[in-house]
């Protein structure tokens, strides 16, 4: 498992707060919150962007989807919050998708949007924004959704060609309980779910900031992390601490083209052993981590 966490301007999250939980919680990547329905933009997504990439974080935007704005409009909303940071090599994009009445009503009001929304039209509104982002951006959202919520709002009104697009879709599954219950369209893939959300921060301690954060795994090993990201992740000598180059120090340790401590720091050592690697497996000899020599290096 790879650890990750989830944010948004509700949090409490300063970079001495990010570096400092890379070292000691072992994280990885994270996602940040673009914004809410149509016009609910996340006015710390920017910022907590910035932030986090320049502390080597691998990131990801995800967008909570209400069934009571257009798709249009928030995909475009999404689409314009999105291109304000830097791209290149991020995470696929979410949609998320789960109830509405914990955004304003109280839980036992129950007033639920997507009950508002006939049936027969739900899937249509989901499948309209995740067209529209695609189309746009070349990349396929990654959905993130409880099984408890798709299995009550969705499920019953898919068709196999619905199920089809949506097992096309990378699953983030909100398992907080560790019940490892999958919706339908992703069960039987070879990894149902490839991002669990495993802690809500509202349940958190006050004295403790970690806690106060929604926490994440991936599934996969670092090489299917990576592979899941957008073309052009690269990592490069002067690259900020990081746990990804860690691991790329270790293989290449274990490969023998690395004498020095596996310290999360990219400099000229590391950069001459990726160059050596290169340049024995038959690629381009620049010290640079891109795609083909990640897979060549990890396991």
């Amino acid at each position: 498992m790879i650890n990750g966490i989830d944010i948004f301007h509700g949090d409490t999250v300063s970079a001495t707060l990010i570096n400092s939980l890379i070292r000691s919680e072992n994280l990885y990547f994270v996602f940040i919150k673009s914004g809410t329905g149509a016009q609910g933009l996340d006015a710390k997504f920017v910022t907590y962007w910035e932030m986090c990439r320049s502390a080597g974080l691998l990131c990801g935007a995800y967008h909570w989807f209400w069934p009571s704005s257009q798709p249009t409009q928030q995909a475009l909303s999404f689409i314009n919050q999105y291109r304000k940071v830097s791209r290149a090599g991020v995470l696929p994009p979410v949609i998320d998708i789960e109830w509405t009445w914990n955004a304003g009503a109280a839980q036992t009001d129950r007033n639920e949007l997507w009950g508002k929304v006939p049936a027969n039209e739900r899937i249509g509104l989901i499948r309209e924004y995740c067209s529209q982002v695609e189309a746009t951006i070349n990349v396929r959202p990654t959905i993130y959704t409880a099984f408890s919520f798709w299995e009550e709002f969705i499920t019953p009104f898919a068709s196999a060609e619905d199920n089809a697009f949506f097992a096309g879709c990378l699953l983030w599954n909100a398992d907080p309980n560790n019940r490892k219950r999958i919706a339908r369209p992703w069960t039987g893939l070879p990894v149902p779910a490839a991002f669990v959300q495993t802690h809500f921060g509202e349940s958190g301690t006050a004295g403790d900031p970690f806690s106060r954060l929604d926490q994440d795994v991936y599934s996969g090993s670092l090489k299917g992390l990576l592979n899941s990201s957008v073309p052009g992740l690269t990592f490069m000598k002067g690259f900020p601490f990081s746990n990804i180059v860690k691991d790329f120090q270790l293989a290449l340790q274990n490969a023998g083209w690395l004498h020095d401590e596996a310290d999360g720091f990219f400099g000229k050592n590391t950069m001459a052993a990726v160059t050596k690697f290169q340049e024995f497996n038959g690629l381009t000899g620049n010290g640079v981590i891109d795609a083909q020599t990640w897979n060549k290096l990890l396991p």
